[in-house]
């Protein structure tokens, strides 16, 4: 072989550094190819959405736009689909849900009323992201325009065909009976409930869920013991992306949920997580709307090192006029053995927070009968709540169901004009006293200003003749 040829393609002259220095370049590059690639996609979204109006009740106005979806999924498992447009002010979830491996087609049902509310006309661009429980895994996100175009006076409100009126407004839903108002806060797990008419800011109070922690219960009394209980994980649930998913297919259903981080205690590293959701049902609307009872449900995606896990949150009067008591009271039979009342300046119950100690565990879907147990304070306007729940046994599924309402008999009346003076028997008489002074006057003055009438042409003749 010629001299001048590299020394490394000669042959005889190849030792072990020679062939390193060719192996160690076809050992790199796939490792460089996975780094520049990333994590392997396991779901995909499609190129194009299709587009349709649903009209229920068929008046020609739509009380949904539905875009279907096309998925594909590369790894069977569950699977998030949210999508916004118009600056955040329209949103619709679907899911989470089980997809199996291949191509779905998913709805996403936008609300007629947030519609009406910011749509101006034209095609709509839809921001749409698909999202896998694992969240270690990235999400597919897509960009789409309607091939139509819209206008707000083609939509309108879902009707909640219970007689009660629902409707999103901003970041709030709004859930309205003939005694209760209801707020659910879209961005947080806070409510906020007042009477529906009436002087409702002088009753306005609001509930919020503020923190979720899993503690080893050290003196044995089930309920969390802040400085004596050893507390392992913890998270605020002010930082959790909720989302909202609502279905008025029959009456309505209302679910805000979100994918909880639970931290060491102390540190600001998630080492496990769990699914919260709070669902509310128009077949939960208690008996003539004067109350709500939701659902509160926590689904651990992995067993936690404590044996108990606690919901911390508080009841606060917004109006500074209300105090909270402890106990049953005012017109509400309520079966809940656990009762806050807010109360008025007359002493008067408003408004009501109850819950029972009964819940259900299990782990995969909650069945098994089991007990929660509650700590809680009271300061003036606020009560500061835990709801305890047990893991014993593996669990990792935990259903819970309180509820919150206002007293129908002590709802501020408004001002009604039908039957004013009825049941007043001297306010009648001053009134038909009144009456007949005003029908007199007026029927002299009238007789009166006739016979002057009369009189005043002969008056004038004589004048004329003199």
């Amino acid at each position: 072989m010629p001299s001048h040829f590299p020394r490394y393609l000669d042959g005889p002259s190849t030792g072990p550094y020679h062939i390193i220095a060719l192996v160690l370049p076809l050992l790199i590059l796939p490792l460089l190819l996975m780094t520049a690639v990333g994590a392997p996609m396991v779901v995909r979204l499609g190129t194009s959405t299709t587009e349709r109006l649903e009209d229920r009740d068929g008046d020609g106005l739509a009380e949904f736009l539905v875009l279907d979806v096309d998925i594909e999924v590369f790894e069977p498992g569950a699977y998030g689909l949210h999508g916004t447009a118009l600056d955040g002010t329209v949103t619709a979830n679907a899911g989470p849900m089980d997809l199996p491996m291949g191509k779905s087609r998913v709805e996403l049902r936008f609300s007629g009323s947030a519609l009406t509310r910011s749509l101006t006309g034209g095609p709509i661009i839809f921001e749409i992201e698909v999202f896998p429980r694992d969240p270690s895994s990235d999400p597919a996100k897509g960009t789409y325009t309607t091939t139509g175009d819209y206008l707000p006076e083609q939509f309108e409100a879902p009707s909640s065909g219970t007689g009660v009126e629902v409707r999103i407004q901003g970041t709030e839903v709004l859930i309205q009976s003939r005694v209760l108002r209801l707020s659910i806060n879209t961005t947080l797990p806070q409510l906020t409930f007042t009477y529906s008419s009436g002087s409702g800011d002088s009753t306005r109070s609001t509930l919020r869920y503020m923190e979720v922690l899993a503690y080893q219960d050290m003196n044995g009394n089930a309920v969390y013991d802040q400085g004596t209980d050893l507390r392992k994980y913890d998270a605020p649930l002010n930082t959790v992306d909720w989302n909202l998913r609502t279905d008025f297919s029959q009456g309505y259903e209302i679910s805000l949920h979100g994918v909880v981080p639970l931290r060491l205690s102390g540190s600001a590293t998630a080492v496990a997580w769990a699914k919260m959701t709070f669902t509310y049902r128009s077949r939960s609307l208690l008996l003539e709307g004067w109350g709500q009872k939701f659902d509160i449900d926590m689904e651990l995606w992995q067993p936690l090192d404590a044996d108990h896990i606690a919901v911390v949150h508080e009841l606060r009067d917004l109006s500074g006029r209300q105090t909270i008591a402890e106990g049953k009271g005012g017109s509400i039979h309520t079966e809940d053995p656990n009762v806050l009342r807010l109360v008025s300046a007359k002493g008067l119950t408003t408004g009501i927070y109850s819950w029972s100690d009964a819940i259900l565990v299990g782990n995969e879907t909650p069945q098994t009968q089991s007990r929660a147990n509650t700590n809680f304070s009271v300061e003036g306007h606020v009560a500061s709540i835990i709801f305890s729940y047990p893991l014993a046994g593996g669990t990792l599924s935990i259903h819970h169901d309180p509820v919150i309402g206002m007293d129908p008999a002590n709802m501020p009346k408004g001002q009604d004009t039908s039957g004013f003076l009825s049941n007043k028997p001297l306010a009648m008489l001053i009134g038909s006293a009144v009456g007949i002074v005003i029908v007199a006057g007026t029927v002299f003055f009238r007789s009166w200003s006739e016979r002057r009438e009369q009189r005043a042409p002969h008056y004038t003749e004589r004048r004329g003749g003199d």
